[in-house]
């Protein structure tokens, strides 16, 4: 007894999910528009043709010949105009062949680049013939090329329930589906999860590293004025972060609610601003969106105001922040951005400070050893510089497995911060003491 219910156990189950699987089918078919589904038609064997030809049957099983014979001469799209005459001359009733001449023609869009085509042939044939196992497999393939992964994994669970010998020559597909159904999901995450709040210690390291920056200096004077760019500046004062962004967009308001008396310096630290706060909230959606505003902004800019040292400081941390976002969206080409900003402000040290942060922060530590040796030659007593190198060779020689090394290092960063006692809290932050 034990056995038999093992036995039909199984049986049930596999019967329940062809069970399953038609009701589905039959369900999504009711909302179909196109190709006059017809409801009702029971699962099938076979789809094998019909040994007794009726009158119109003969025509359309020639013309199904004809076209297969398109096919393997290439001739794709007569293939499919010879399967469409198949399908016209073919009596209703004739189920089977009517699925084996749909199925034809799906496979005859797929060779011409036309998967959507080819998902409705498919649709028809496994509605005409549920059991039809070529035609699900291929509505299956077609799926995964649109980008439905979910669907193709449907009509692939089926077709094991169907044919559980495929299973091997089905598995490529399965691994297909889920990589795609799991890249999407990621993808949906990223794009609809909550921005993380800006944490203090992002905004205590942009306020204490720069120099150079323009807003900064801004942020460092008081005003009387009660534009949202000021009401802004004093919410990064209060630690109130999740209202800068919400400001400056009214600040954006403000300066374009009057087109003949643009200030497109303003603009762009807007959107500088925002594309700082974006990054710091790993927003990567609001950060690019950001930064193509300010890129479609500078494009509009003559010559004498792209040379004009205030907009070349924004340029080039549109540069810096556009090579985080990269990183982040692992797009590559990072040094391209970074070689950009150089050109634009070579001789800014927050340049090669923001790439060295950057490029740290990604584990290319020789590379952020370089910019760090620029930025000396540059300005040998900057606040930082020594500092950092000391810090990225120390985790380089770490990378490499030389005690030793890091040791000494470790040894040097110590120094470094006993030599200055009223160090920069920012310091602790970079060295992780």
């Amino acid at each position: 007894w034990g056995k038999w219910i093992v036995v039909g156990g199984a049986c049930i189950a596999g019967g329940a999910a062809i069970w399953w699987y038609v009701r589905k089918q039959a369900k999504d078919a009711s909302f179909q528009t196109t190709n006059g589904s017809e409801g009702g038609v029971g699962p099938t064997v076979s789809v094998a043709s019909c040994s007794i030809l009726f009158p119109g049957m003969q025509s359309s099983k020639g013309m199904k010949d004809k076209g297969n014979e398109y096919f393997k001469q290439c001739s794709y799209r007569k293939a499919a105009e010879t399967f469409t005459e198949a399908i016209r001359l073919c009596p209703t009733e004739q189920k089977n062949h009517l699925a084996v001449c749909y199925q034809n023609r799906a496979a005859a869009y797929d060779r011409l680049g036309d998967p959507e085509r080819s998902i409705m042939d498919c649709t028809k044939a496994v509605e005409l013939a549920p059991l039809y196992l070529k035609a699900v497999v291929r509505r299956a393939r077609a799926y995964l090329s649109v980008n439905r992964p979910d669907e193709a994994l449907d009509d692939l669970t089926y077709a094991f329930v169907m044919a559980p010998e495929a299973t091997d020559s089905l598995k490529m597909d399965v691994d297909s589906a889920v990589a795609l159904a799991a890249a999407n999901l990621v993808e949906h995450v990223k794009n609809t999860r909550e921005s993380i709040p800006v944490r203090d210690e992002l905004v205590l390291l942009w306020r204490s590293s720069y120099v150079n920056d323009p807003i900064l200096h801004d942020l460092k004077e008081e005003s009387r004025s009660t534009s949202p760019y000021h009401q802004a500046l004093e919410a990064i004062r209060q630690r109130h972060y999740e209202e800068v962004i919400p400001l400056l967009e009214n600040d954006l308001r403000v300066q374009q609610s009057d087109p003949n008396h643009l200030n497109l310096t303003f603009i762009l630290r807007d959107y500088i601003l925002q594309a700082r706060f974006a990054l710091m909230k790993e927003n990567l959606v609001s950060l690019k969106e950001r930064l193509t505003a300010f890129d479609g902004i500078w494009n509009t800019l003559n010559g004498d105001s792209q040379c004009d040292i205030t907009n070349k400081r924004f340029r080039s941390m549109y540069h810096i922040l556009l090579a985080a976002w990269k990183i982040l969206e692992h797009c590559g080409d990072v040094e391209s951005e970074l070689n950009r900003a150089v050109e634009i402000d070579h001789t800014n040290v927050d340049v090669y400070l923001g790439a060295a942060l950057l490029l740290s922060e990604n584990g290319q530590l020789q590379e952020a050893i370089d910019y760090l040796d620029r930025l000396s030659t540059i300005d040998p007593a900057h606040h930082l510089v020594n500092h950092m190198r000391a810090n990225c060779n120390m985790a380089l020689k770490a990378s490499m497995g030389d005690v030793g090394g890091a040791v000494a290092c470790m040894t040097k960063v110590d120094q470094l911060l006993q030599m200055n006692q009223n160090a920069d809290p920012v310091l602790y932050l970079i060295t992780g003491r």
